[in-house]
């Protein structure tokens, strides 16, 4: 059976049936159907479908999501990219994004400013696939 957990995801409703059909699901995963886009819920996705999800990416569609920890991984955010690829950010249990520190105790810079490139690729995801949601902040806007 491998690794469970809760797993949501949202994604254009125009790569409605695309989605579906790399993820393997029917319609009775969707959450929610808003005019331009459709949330998904897993409630026992298996390695947080994580090949699913990557193979979703490669095939272009623009998603983004967040699943909770399983036996081997933390809960992270997740979305794709415009090149295909499957990123991940890193929560600890109340959601809050992590970052490792050194031996020294003090932060690690350049998992730092990978963290926050990633963090303003995910709200330019989410703003893109649900633009009433998930609005702009006005030092975003370029």
């Amino acid at each position: 059976m491998g690794d469970r957990c809760w797993l949501t995801a949202t994604f254009k409703t125009v790569d409605k049936e695309k989605a579906l059909r790399i993820l393997d699901l029917d319609e009775n995963f969707i959450e929610e159907e808003r005019g331009d886009w459709i949330r998904i819920v897993v409630e026992e996705a298996n390695y947080a479908m994580s090949d699913d999800f990557d193979r979703l990416a490669k095939a272009g569609v623009e998603f983004f999501g967040h699943h909770e920890e399983g036996g081997d991984y933390t809960r992270a955010r997740f979305f794709s990219t415009p090149k295909g690829d499957l990123v991940y950010i890193d929560e600890d249990k109340n959601g809050s994004v992590t970052v490792t520190v050194n031996d020294n105790g003090g932060l690690n810079e350049r998992e730092f400013e990978t963290v926050k490139m990633r963090l303003a690729q995910w709200r330019r995801v989410c703003h893109s696939v649900a633009p009433k949601e998930y609005p702009l902040l006005l030092d975003e806007v370029k």
